[in-house]
């Protein structure tokens, strides 16, 4: 639009209020730890900068009631398919997260139907702030396999406080292992430099997996992902064998310029 007056002036204006309250609203978001989908952010960014009368008011309204349907919607997670040969799941975008303000809930808790409702889809890239409230995640996974199977899950995290992971047994008991990294190494329930789980999914059969995490000190970043043992021990092994290549480069570069330095150190005292 090339023409000036009052309603490009109008328009413009509008245009960077929304933008401000969009920025606003995902910096609140970010620091209370909410999970809003981006589509309900703008929408509400666009409600706050239009007038409370007249078509547009009506029509931010439907904006809201859809991206209130798209939230609701997503919160329907479907389950997440373990097949054999799969060799690793990236769960980043696939699990549901509810933050526990003050970190007083229980599995039970989050297990009822009060809290089940709660759970919103999480960001692919969650980071949590420093801050006494834990995080709780949820996530289904489906073992396609017609027997019981080992997996590993790595929340791809090392620095996390605490972290609780609970999930059912053969029997369907949910049973509780820990990991932290303010604890000794032989203490984590799989050798890793990443805080990771072992799990034992029956046959054919969803299990719904919670995960628990709660840092005072320290923001966490997760990227959760869900391995084959035998793939994930490989891709150990590799990252090893390359850290013990390089750390041999580079003490042979070492040796190289001591050896060096020493026979230009007698040539200089013959020269002199």
């Amino acid at each position: 639009i090339r023409r000036s007056g009052p309603a490009q002036w109008q328009f413009g204006m509008s245009a960077r209020k929304c933008y401000k309250g969009f920025n606003r609203r995902k910096d609140y978001d970010e620091t209370r730890g909410s999970t809003r989908p981006m589509t309900h952010r703008l929408t509400l960014a666009v409600a706050s900068c239009l007038p409370a009368q007249g078509l547009w008011h009506w029509f931010c309204l439907l904006l809201v009631c859809a991206s209130l349907g798209i939230s609701s919607g997503t919160a329907a997670m479907s389950a997440v398919e373990l097949q054999v040969g799969v060799g690793s799941v990236v769960l980043e975008g696939k699990h549901q997260g509810l933050v526990d303000p003050g970190g007083q809930l229980e599995l039970a808790d989050v297990q009822s139907a009060a809290y089940v409702s709660r759970f919103a889809l999480a960001p692919r890239r969650w980071v949590l702030p420093q801050t006494d409230s834990a995080v709780w995640l949820r996530m289904v996974l489906r073992n396609s396999a017609t027997e019981p199977r080992d997996w590993w899950l790595d929340t791809g995290n090392f620095n996390a406080g605490n972290i609780d992971l609970y999930a059912p047994d053969l029997a369907g008991v949910y049973q509780r292992q820990s990991a932290s990294s303010i604890q000794s190494f032989s203490a984590r329930p799989l050798p890793m430099k990443t805080l990771a789980f072992p799990l034992r999914l029956p046959a054919s059969t969803e299990s719904v997996v919670y995960i628990r995490i709660q840092s005072v000190s320290k923001r966490v970043m997760l990227k959760p992902r869900i391995w084959e043992p035998p793939v994930l021990q490989a891709n150990l092994n590799l990252e090893r064998h390359q850290w013990l290549a390089f750390l041999g480069a580079a003490g042979a570069l070492i040796l190289f310029n001591l050896l060096l330095s020493i026979v230009v150190a007698r040539w200089l005292w013959r020269c002199l």
